[in-house]
């Protein structure tokens, strides 16, 4: 299956609606490119260390975002016959990168956090909500060249289902570590992505 202008517009339309339906939520602007605290990557010799536990919640997140938008670039990229099993191996990657983020999110203490650390911690959260999204689209809208089959719509499903209750697990634990002045912007992507997701789990139910 090779990728059209006419998909390319569909799945630009499918991204722009999305963005229009984040639009009406309070909260950060989306970065157009993955970040990372800098405090994170760069640390400074002069400042205070952040915890182990919140440079690994960091870059677990990091890793999950640079996955999403290679699975998205991967299904664009499919040709016939590919099939399903071509693309499967990136959802175990993010699955492992977001079961590992759960972990250590939850871990994660931000009570002494400067401003610009709370503020670049939410940065990468909606950048990941960002990358999670446009994985989601971009397999709604190629489904017709994936789903060759029952048994792959099947696998489609759980795959999808599997992601979910890993991002729910996530958010919880970003929710509950969250500073009070940004807790409503992480909730607000938290029901974003929760929403990306349910669409999703729509387009692949299986047919009656």
């Amino acid at each position: 299956m090779r990728v059209t202008s006419a998909i390319l517009i569909a799945i630009a339309f499918a991204l722009c609606a999305n963005a229009e339906t984040a639009d009406k939520h309070e909260g950060p602007v989306v970065p157009e490119t993955p970040s990372i605290p800098e405090s994170a990557a760069k640390p400074d010799a002069d400042a205070k260390p952040l915890p182990e536990a919140v440079i690994s919640c960091y870059k677990d997140i990091k890793s999950a975002v640079d996955e999403f938008y290679a699975l998205g670039e991967t299904m664009v990229s499919l040709k016939e016959g590919d099939g399903y099993d071509s693309i499967h191996h990136g959802k175990d990657s993010i699955e492992s990168h977001l079961k590992s983020a759960g972990v250590n999110c939850c871990k994660a203490d931000t009570s002494d956090f400067s401003d610009d650390e709370k503020l670049q911690g939410v940065d990468l959260i909606t950048t990941y909500s960002s990358a999670t999204d446009y994985a989601l689209v971009i397999a709604q809208v190629m489904k017709e060249g994936i789903t060759i089959d029952a048994e792959a719509r099947s696998q489609i499903s759980e795959d999808i289902e599997s992601l979910s209750k890993q991002n729910d697990a996530l958010f919880s634990c970003l929710v509950k570590n969250s500073p009070p002045a940004y807790l409503k912007d992480v909730q607000t992507y938290e029901s974003y992505v929760q929403e990306s997701y349910k669409t999703a789990k729509d387009a692949f139910a299986a047919k009656e």
